[in-house]
């Protein structure tokens, strides 16, 4: 959807996204609801690019489904992106990582596992 579109889904209370964006990220109205000012999921104020604004890819975010680790490890082998579902996107591994993947004994009994696409 283009902007405009995306735009009414947020005022009906939708949150949208770009889907190149981190699969946490998302923007919606303001919780007053009197006038529509974007903000992010921590919620701090968003401006839109030039090419946000132009793009035709908006969609509607979704909250992603959660995993433990033995169901994350299985789609890393196979080559998929894992992450934890909380604020360390900079520790999003893949089978190509150069880097030794270290987990702690929190990331081996979290449920909080989100995979994401090869």
């Amino acid at each position: 959807m283009n902007i405009i579109e995306a735009v009414k889904k947020m005022q009906c209370g939708e949150r949208i996204r770009l889907p190149n964006w981190d699969s946490k990220r998302y923007v919606t109205k303001q919780s007053d609801g009197r006038v529509i000012y974007c903000q992010t999921e921590t919620g701090s104020m968003y401006k839109f690019s030039d090419g946000e604004v132009l793009a035709d890819d908006w969609e509607i975010y979704t909250e992603p489904d959660l995993h433990t680790f033995g169901e994350a490890l299985i789609a890393y082998k196979y080559g998929n992106t894992i992450i934890r579902n909380i604020d360390r996107p900079e520790q999003a591994r893949n089978i190509k990582d150069t880097m030794p993947c270290l987990f702690s004994r929190s990331d081996l009994l979290a449920v909080d596992w989100i995979i994401l696409d090869k």
